[in-house]
């Protein structure tokens, strides 16, 4: 008897405890589900009596607790997109005091997918109508699957997932805000362990509403036009995947409560809250679904790069290898945006004012009004390539671009190393070939109006190879070229010759040679990128006057040098050259003799050097014993 009272007693409390483990799912009975205290009402739209729509208790997770969940949370299934308000009713929690400084605010959590490829619950928050009881907020269904989710300072815009499967919960929040501001500050009690308005300082929470309205007046006094009823704005501090998002439906922003680890300094959120009010002012002109996802995240970061006077935010890095595959994406993604921050910088200097942002927002905010302001990229694309490579936008200097390049920092859409064979000098007059002596090619593969970047590299002691008066050229057929020279951070714009390349060893300086296609936008093509040494003769001859100087008597005699070409001849030409008194008939040189291309003449008994233009010359004359007995100068 005792062992069955026993079994029975196990029985009963393992089934007691299966209840309680077990989440209870209910339908709709008249238009409504209801869940303890809690209600879901369908108002207008259609929805037979049992049918699919459920509401059922779920766990909830660390993130819901941390942003102020006050009630038990809930999962709401929905069989379609319903287009009438759906409002959610819950009882009042019991320490809610109503006091003005505290809010109540229905989440609704949708699971998105981010641009990233992460996948998480995104909540949106709308602050309750609140009686004596009870706290409700109203949504539709269909604008929730319909509207981006959001788009974030970093992960790019938020697609929901399932779109019929919401999580709903009630948030208490405290509010601050002050009397005709513009925005409503939701934050949470405690975060850290600590009081929030603690943690940020005494006047932490004035000063956070302050930056908010500096930006406010920020973007007015740029021109740019609010929606009436926008504001006052809701702003929510709530623990988010993301540093700060925008809303494009609730038209409001959430800022990461993970920004605030201690006393708030003013203007240390500058760059996020201007990138996502920019958000805001973007919606303003185009609506919620007619802009271009790479231009609103390159505006966007633009201005929160602008913000700490830079052209360049986290994320310009991150994605930075998407800026090289054309002037202006193929692709309309937000990770195309944050690469191009540096693009709109550029774009504001070269036109010289950041109004044209706003007259493209004014047609449409698509690429289609991009180019129609700035026209189309084959008119800049390469200049844009260029101030990336000198370093004027961008965040890595020249010095680092080569660095990265040349170690295989970055990817091949960024660019290639290209190694020199400078050949020995009697090596270079035997492989010499219509005038000039390849030291090295690479072949690269660009889109239309795309760019690659390639690092210089050569042996230091391949260097001394190099003539002392000629230096290398850049070419690529149906490409622009810009040889950039670095000294630290210290860059050059050298046209397409890697000037002083031959003592590049002892100065420490890099060479990155930035390449763009001159293609239609839309091709691909590959490119022979050579570097060569040209050897674009002087012409020495002429009549050149000057004079004589004798070391041991002093004096000075007249001369006449007569020099006529005769042939060309390996990196050089053979001439005749007469140089004789002018008052009578003595020769001091008189012979055909071949002359380098640096103007380095091959006279015995002389040291004669044109000048590198042709213009001039001098010449040391030497006795058999090789001692100086005079000197010559002349000019044409």
């Amino acid at each position: 008897m005792i062992k069955k009272i026993f079994f029975m007693l196990i029985t009963i409390m393992l089934l007691t405890v299966g209840l309680i483990g077990c989440d209870k799912t209910v339908m709709v009975e008249n238009g409504l589900i209801q869940v303890g205290g809690t209600t879901v009402d369908f108002g207008k739209n259609y929805v037979p009596e049992g049918d699919i729509p459920s509401l059922k208790t779920i766990k909830t997770e660390k993130t819901e607790e941390e942003s102020g969940l006050s009630s038990e949370l809930y999962e709401l299934t929905l069989p379609e997109d319903y287009t009438q308000n759906v409002t959610v009713t819950f009882p009042l929690p019991k320490d809610y005091t109503g006091s003005d400084d505290e809010a109540l605010l229905v989440g609704i959590g949708i699971e998105c997918k981010y641009d990233n490829g992460y996948v998480g619950i995104e909540y949106l928050y709308i602050p309750c109508d609140v009686t004596d009881k009870t706290a409700s907020a109203s949504f539709i269904p269909k604008e929730l699957t319909q509207a981006p989710i959001y788009t974030g300072a970093r992960e790019g815009n938020a697609t929901a997932i399932k779109k019929t499967v919401l999580k709903i919960g009630l948030f208490t929040s405290a509010i601050y805000y002050e009397k005709d501001g513009h925005f409503r500050l939701y934050y949470p009690t405690k975060s850290q362990g600590k009081f929030f308005y603690g943690l940020v300082g005494s006047s932490g929470l004035k000063e956070i509403l302050d930056d908010l309205e500096k930006t406010y007046e920020k973007y007015k006094s740029l021109g740019y036009q609010y929606g009436g009823d926008d504001f006052p704005m809701n702003v929510h501090i709530k623990k988010i995947n993301d540093a700060g998002s925008y809303h494009p439906l609730f038209g409001d922003i959430t800022l990461n409560i993970g920004n605030f680890t201690g006393k708030y300094k003013s203007g240390s959120l500058d760059p996020l809250m201007w990138h996502e009010f920019f958000h805001y002012i973007q919606s303003c002109y185009t609506g919620i679904f007619a802009s271009s996802d790479w231009i609103d995240e390159a505006t966007a970061s633009y201005y929160e790069a602008k913000a700490s006077d830079v052209s360049y935010t986290s994320l310009t890095s991150q994605y930075f290898e998407k800026q090289f595959v054309s002037a202006l994406p193929s692709e309309d993604t937000a990770q195309d945006g944050y690469a191009r921050s540096p693009l709109i910088s550029f774009l504001s200097k070269r036109i010289g004012n950041e109004t044209w942002i706003k007259s493209v927002y004014e047609k449409g905010g698509t690429q289609e009004a991009l180019i129609s302001i700035v026209k189309d990229p084959s008119g800049w694309a390469h200049e844009y390539y260029t101030a990336l490579a000198l370093g004027q936008i961008g965040q890595d200097s020249t010095y680092v671009l080569h660095k990265n390049i040349s170690t295989n920092g970055y990817g091949q859409d960024v660019g290639t190393t290209l190694k020199l064979n400078i050949p020995k000098e009697d090596e270079q007059a035997k492989n010499k070939s219509n005038d000039e002596i390849v030291l090295g090619t690479t072949c690269i593969t660009m889109n239309g109006q795309g760019c690659r970047l390639v690092a210089i590299t050569v042996d230091d002691k391949e260097l001394k190879n190099l003539p002392d008066s000629i230096d290398p050229i850049v070419e690529c057929k149906g490409a622009s070229v810009s040889v950039i020279s670095a000294i630290g951070r210290n860059a050059k714009n050298n046209g397409n010759t890697l000037t002083g390349l031959k003592d590049s060893a002892d100065k420490n300086t890099v060479y990155l040679v930035a390449v763009t296609s001159q293609s239609a936008v839309g091709t691909s093509e590959k490119f022979d990128v050579k570097v060569k040494l040209a050897f674009e003769k002087t012409d020495f001859s002429g009549t050149y006057t000057g004079v004589l100087q004798v070391k041991e008597s002093g004096a000075d005699i007249d001369v006449t040098t007569v020099v006529l070409y005769e042939k060309d001849f390996g990196d050089g030409a053979y001439y005749n050259i007469v140089c004789s008194k002018d008052d009578g008939d003595s020769k001091y040189i008189n012979g055909s003799y071949f002359v380098r291309s640096n103007g380095e003449a091959n006279i015995a008994g002389a040291q004669f050097v044109f000048s590198p233009d042709g213009q001039s010359f001098s010449a040391t004359m030497n006795d058999f014993s090789g001692k100086a007995w005079g000197t010559i100068s002349g000019a044409k």
